[in-house]
C-alpha cells in the first residue's frame, strides 16, 4: 500500500469540523450530542467583539481504538501525537482568519519543536486561500498520480502564499 493510502485510510478515522461557532458555554452540552465512537476536543470560537459573529472554532473527534494521545492546543488549532503505518506522527489542524503571512511564523516555531521530537508531520484544516488547480509539490511520493480538479479556479494572494510555505516546509511534512 502506498503512502497516500496510508494517510487517506489514517484520516477516516478523525472528524474535523472547522467554523463552528461553539462558545465555551455550549461545548460541554454539543459535546455530549456527537458521535460516541470518537474522543472529541473542542476549541471554542474567538469573540473579537461583544456583539458580532465570533470566528473560527473547531472540534476534532479521534476514533476512540486508536490509541492517540492528548490533544493540546495552538494559536490557530489543535496538536495530537500517534502512530500511523508504524511511525509517530503529529497532526496539526489549522484555522487561518489572519493570512498566512501571519499564520507562518507561528506554525514554523510548532513544526521546529516537533521535528526536534522525531516526528512526522500532517496538517489539515482551513487556510482561508484560493489555490484553484494549483498544488503543492507531489514528487515526494512514487505513488501519487493524482491531478487537483477543482470547480473553483481562482488563485488568490493568500493562495499563493499557502502554496510557498508549502514549497517551503514540504519535506519536512509526512
Amino acid at each position: 500500500m502506498g503512502k497516500i493510502q496510508e494517510i487517506t485510510d489514517f484520516i477516516r478515522d478523525f472528524n474535523l469540523l472547522q467554523e463552528t461557532w461553539i462558545e465555551e458555554k455550549d461545548l460541554q452540552r454539543t459535546m455530549r450530542k456527537l458521535d460516541e465512537r470518537f474522543r472529541w476536543t473542542a476549541k471554542p470560537v474567538i469573540r473579537s467583539k461583544t456583539k458580532g459573529r465570533a470566528a473560527g472554532g473547531q472540534l476534532l473527534g479521534i476514533k476512540k481504538n486508536l490509541n492517540w494521545g492528548p490533544v493540546e492546543e495552538w494559536e490557530f488549532g489543535l496538536v495530537v501525537r500517534g502512530r500511523v503505518a508504524g511511525e509517530q506522527v503529529t497532526l496539526i489542524t489549522v484555522y487561518n482568519n489572519v493570512g498566512v503571512g501571519k499564520l507562518k511564523s507561528s506554525l514554523e516555531e510548532l513544526i521546529e519543536g516537533i521535528e526536534r521530537r522525531g516526528d512526522k508531520i500532517l496538517i489539515v484544516g482551513d487556510w482561508n486561500a484560493r489555490i484553484g488547480e494549483k498544488q503543492g509539490r507531489t514528487d515526494k511520493h512514487e505513488d501519487d498520480k493524482w491531478h487537483r480538479n477543482s470547480e473553483y479556479k481562482v488563485l488568490n494572494w493568500e493562495g499563493r502564499r499557502l502554496l510557498g510555505m508549502c514549497q517551503e516546509i514540504w519535506d519536512r511534512l509526512f
